[in-house]
């Protein structure tokens, strides 16, 4: 018994830090950032998403904008559909508190499916971020990572926390 109980405690720490995580991604990559007046002067500028810091830090080019915001614009809706996903698992899992007496296996297999969907998302950030560092010019790459992991270090603690 204390095994099990010791397994659902862990469950729970877990899904917290991947809800914590889901929500500061969801923050810096689907919500706006800014009032829509605003958002629309950076789309006319090429100043949305990560285009500033490609720009001011790493050095692109008008012409690797371009090509940023191409990726970006394709990444967007696809990165919407696994949050989605991830919601949806979430969901059906926390469903499961109303009901009595459920299974441990079935609570398992919906942390699981939750831990699967958030496995997803974090590949597809990988790959997302790969292909972005792909546009750098061997000199723009000591910059370019340097500025990623900025990045990644908000979209993990989120956007208004300072690092710890």
């Amino acid at each position: 018994m204390k095994n099990t109980r010791t397994s659902s405690v862990m469950l729970l720490f877990i899904i917290g830090v991947l809800l914590v995580t889901n929500i500061a991604m969801l923050f810096w990559f689907v919500l706006p950032t800014a009032k829509s007046a605003e958002n629309v002067t950076k789309i006319e500028t090429n100043d949305s998403g990560m285009a500033p810091i490609l720009r001011k830090d790493v050095g692109f080019s008008q012409e690797q904008i371009k090509a940023y915001q191409n990726i970006r614009s394709e990444q967007r809706q696809e990165v919407r559909q696994l949050f989605r996903n991830i919601r949806a698992a979430k969901e059906k899992f926390y469903d499961q508190i109303s009901q009595n007496n459920v299974p441990d296996s079935l609570k398992n297999l919906l942390a699981d499916s939750i831990a699967y969907h958030q496995k997803n998302l974090d590949q597809h950030m990988f790959q997302y971020f790969e292909k972005i560092r792909s546009l750098s010019t061997p000199e723009q790459l000591p910059r370019f990572d340097t500025a990623i992991r900025k990045v990644v270090q908000k979209m993990i603690n989120g956007r208004n926390r300072s690092k710890k």
